[in-house]
């Protein structure tokens, strides 16, 4: 197990990403790519920092290491960006977090607000150079993700549509002073849910309010492009679990405010069943999202 760390920590190492620099924020999409205030190409080499979505609504290793170690941790290891996934219930009903076990390592934080440890921890993801993007993992907080968990869909029976996009306005506004967050993620991984006692499932531009994922992710990005006008990408991901992109072929986004666009595509190998053989997996993954690549095209992103 210890060659094992050691390999993927090598791995990552020599992959290292630089970091980036004030000046060179915000980020902006030009084509397929993302890019800086000089229009020079930047990637973004992320790795998520979980917890703030979940019932204590606090990241993970606060109680064994201050949050800027942690931070600088990352960045040493050739990370250049941190994806932190929080839920709509953090942020609309922030708890104030009084357990030791959660922030021994932090105690300044102790009985801080959800909302108040999250402030911390994306400034110490700043100080470190560390693009920071926020995504809405959940409603309620919970572990992700299941067909069963109820948070599916981007509003349930406890959370409505607007407390959702009340909630990314919110975090828009909070964070506006910080050029180091440079993008939110409207909503983790679409799928089935149960909410008002039926099974809904996710479409894109189907037009039927209670479950077209394309058109209210438009209003929720107008609604954060409303308060953020610059200096934010807008990432949107797709049906199930975010592996299917096909009706953006037919049916792209246009964002209120250009060069903001962003897919979050995910893969797993459950959805690759049938696949066996490299030529198979391109072409899936080609039809899936591997198209938005292409240069000049309505869908290009």
């Amino acid at each position: 197990m210890r060659l094992l760390v050691l390999l993927i920590t090598l791995a990552i190492a020599r992959c290292a990403t630089r970091l980036v620099t004030p000046d060179q924020l915000p980020l902006y999409t030009s084509g397929r790519w993302i890019v800086d205030t000089s229009g020079k190409r930047v990637k973004l080499a992320c790795v998520n920092w979980s917890g703030a979505a979940q019932k204590d609504g606090v990241v993970g290793g606060l109680q064994h290491q201050p949050a800027g170690l942690i931070a600088g941790l990352f960045a040493s290891q050739g990370f250049n960006c941190v994806r932190i996934p929080w839920s709509v219930a953090a942020v609309e009903q922030p708890h104030h977090v009084s357990n030791m076990t959660l922030l021994a390592a932090n105690p300044s934080l102790l009985g801080k607000s959800t909302l108040e440890i999250l402030d911390a921890v994306v400034e110490a993801c700043a100080a470190a150079r560390l693009m920071v993007v926020l995504d809405n993992h959940m409603s309620d907080p919970d572990w992700c993700c299941s067909d069963s968990d109820e948070n599916g869909l981007w509003y349930n029976d406890r959370w409505p549509e607007a407390s959702w996009i009340s909630a990314h306005t919110t975090v828009a506004r909070r964070y506006a002073h910080q050029p180091y967050f440079v993008a939110t993620e409207l909503r983790n991984e679409l799928r089935g849910a149960v909410v008002g006692g039926k099974s809904l499932s996710p479409e894109w531009g189907s037009n039927r309010t209670a479950t077209d994922w394309r058109a209210a992710a438009l209003r929720a990005a107008a609604a954060i492009l409303a308060v953020r006008p610059s200096g934010l990408l807008i990432a949107v991901d797709s049906l199930a679990y975010s592996t299917d992109f096909s009706g953006v072929y037919n049916i792209p986004i246009a964002l209120p405010v250009p060069h903001r666009l962003v897919y979050s595509a995910h893969d797993y190998s459950w959805s690759q069943q049938g696949v066996g053989s490299e030529a198979q997996l391109h072409a899936l993954l080609g039809d899936r999202w591997g198209y938005l690549v292409a240069p000049g095209k309505p869908y290009t992103a």
